[in-house]
């Protein structure tokens, strides 16, 4: 797209029924009424088009990115594996910015600056993040996202569980804890059967998370929490170990939308049996969180030395994973499209704040052109299909 609203590059690979006069004319407010009507836009835009998913060989890659130069100067932890993948397609990396005053065809920042304007001068650099887009991923934010999608189109974001960010739906989650509660045998006192999994808003890699039965099992109620519905039946192999995916993707324009998806990504496995959680066992963390950085403290933990191993390992290839359970009957095909399809659903989520925090930051300006890489990790109840 040209003009002042540089959301990404202009291609033709995928069209889009969204146009340059629809995006304009969407309400420039962060009310959330507002932010719903711009999704609710949004997403009637594309319902209809043809979004499809692009590969590209490394071939290819290699050829077209052939004299690209490439500013790592605040590349920062990302700085080694950058530098490898431009080293390998042949592009002229700047580690410490260029001297000569002359721009860049790519920044790839850690981060997004304030400062960023004065960094990127040529609206055709491309830049590899979206502003906003580190606090668009937070949980809560992303939720409020998925959740106004969802009130409108309750049947398209089911895939999404129900979900509560607190304080502020603290009330909210208390009456569906009341609403859900069932009489217990001969009393008159009631029980919640339901479990739900509680998050820190800004945490990684496992740390803060906690299930709970019922409010009172909230800890620090005034934090920044994310409370999900726990799905309690997910998809186990034959280890009986709960797993998830993890499936990178690539934004590179939303408008029109195009988004690459990676063939390759990976699957984590917690290192314990999974059981239904009890009043006994809620607080076994190795049986009910994937997270890597959790898991691998535990001396069940399986290390993948080799292709051979990594078949029982603790992190294994998306496409060994899909193989084992294409053995045990799942339809990998349709399984990949209801992946990719989730992709898009929360593509289109996330578009109206993508869309706000890009014109805040080049308001009076021509911005620099912008795409994203980022992973989604994907419940294995998805794959009971």
């Amino acid at each position: 797209m040209y003009g002042n609203n540089n959301y990404g590059e202009k291609q033709e690979r995928m069209p889009s029924t969204i146009t340059t006069d629809k995006i304009n004319n969407v309400q420039k407010s962060r009310n959330e009424s507002e932010t719903i009507k711009c999704a609710e836009k949004l997403h009637n835009a594309t319902n209809h088009s043809n979004v499809s998913f692009a590969f590209s060989s490394f071939g290819y890659a290699e050829a077209v990115a052939q004299n690209f130069t490439i500013d790592t100067s605040r590349a920062k932890t990302n700085k080694h594996i950058v530098s490898i993948c431009a080293t390998k397609l042949g592009m002229h990396e700047y580690p410490e910015g260029r001297e000569d005053g002359d721009t860049c065809d790519i920044y790839w920042h850690n981060s997004i600056q304030h400062d960023i304007r004065s960094i990127i001068k040529n609206p055709q650099s491309k830049i590899n993040k979206f502003p906003g887009m580190s606090d668009l991923s937070k949980k809560i934010s992303l939720t409020r996202a998925i959740s106004s999608m969802r009130r409108l189109f309750p049947d398209e974001y089911a895939f999404y569980p129900s979900s509560w960010f607190i304080p502020a739906q603290l009330d909210a989650f208390m009456k569906y804890c009341n609403k859900c509660a069932k009489p217990e045998d001969n009393s008159t006192s009631f029980q919640n059967n339901n479990w739900y999994i509680v998050k820190p808003d800004d945490g990684a890699q496992g740390t803060g998370i906690y299930l709970i039965q019922k409010p009172e099992q909230i800890r620090k109620p005034k934090a920044c929490q994310l409370i999900q519905e726990y799905i309690v039946d997910p998809y186990l192999l034959s280890d009986n170990l709960k797993f998830d995916f993890r499936v990178y993707a690539v934004i590179k324009s939303i408008n029109p939308l195009s988004i690459y998806v990676a063939r390759e990504g990976m699957a984590r496995f917690c290192t314990e049996e999974y059981a239904m959680p009890t009043s006994s066992n809620f607080g076994n963390l190795y049986a009910h969180l994937t997270n890597y950085s959790l898991n691998k403290e535990n001396n069940a933990y399986i290390h993948s030395l080799s292709l051979r191993d990594q078949i029982k390992g603790s992190k294994r290839l998306l496409s060994t994973v899909f193989h084992q359970m294409e053995a045990k009957g799942v339809k990998k095909q349709q399984l990949w499209h209801d992946i990719k399809i989730i992709i898009v659903k929360t593509v289109i989520a996330m578009l109206p704040e993508i869309i706000l925090n890009y014109e805040h930051y080049f308001y009076d300006t021509i911005g620099p052109q912008c795409f994203q890489v980022y992973n989604l990790i994907i419940s294995t109840n998805l794959c009971q299909c």
